[in-house]
C-alpha cells in the first residue's frame, strides 16, 4: 500500500517528583486518499495510571492536488515493493519534531504531556 505511511515514536520522561516515570508510543497512520485529500490517525499509548489512551484524526485538504505521491485513487495495492526514487524529491517532506513540554509539580496533582 503506497498510498500509507506507519509511523512508531517512542518517549519517556523520567520523574523528578511524581511517582512514577511517563512513557508510551505514539501510533500513527497517515492515508493519501486523493491528490487533494489525506487522512491521518494517531494514538497515543501513555503508561500514566488512570489516564486514558488519546486518539487523534485529521482530514486534509490540499489545493493544488499533489502530483508526486501516490494515493488510493492508484490502486489498493502496488506491484512492486519498493520504488526507486530521486532522494532529492525527498528533502522536502514532512520532519516530524516533537516540541511540547513536560511539566512537573510537587504535591497531589501532575501535570505531565499528554
Amino acid at each position: 500500500m503506497p498510498w500509507t505511511t506507519f509511523n512508531i515514536q517512542g518517549y519517556r520522561f523520567e520523574n523528578e517528583k511524581a511517582a512514577q516515570d511517563t512513557k508510551g508510543n505514539i501510533y500513527s497512520l497517515e492515508m493519501a486518499l486523493t491528490p487533494s485529500l489525506a487522512f491521518d490517525v494517531e494514538n497515543d499509548v501513555s503508561s500514566v495510571d488512570g489516564q486514558d489512551d488519546m486518539w487523534n484524526y485529521r482530514l486534509t485538504f490540499t489545493h493544488p492536488p499533489r502530483t508526486n505521491k501516490a494515493t488510493l485513487m492508484d490502486g489498493l495495492t502496488a506491484d512492486v515493493a519498493f520504488v526507486k526514487a530521486n532522494m532529492q524529491d525527498k528533502l522536502k517532506d514532512k520532519i516530524r519534531r516533537n516540541n511540547n513540554l513536560v511539566v512537573e509539580i510537587q504535591g497531589a496533582v501532575t501535570i505531565t504531556k499528554k
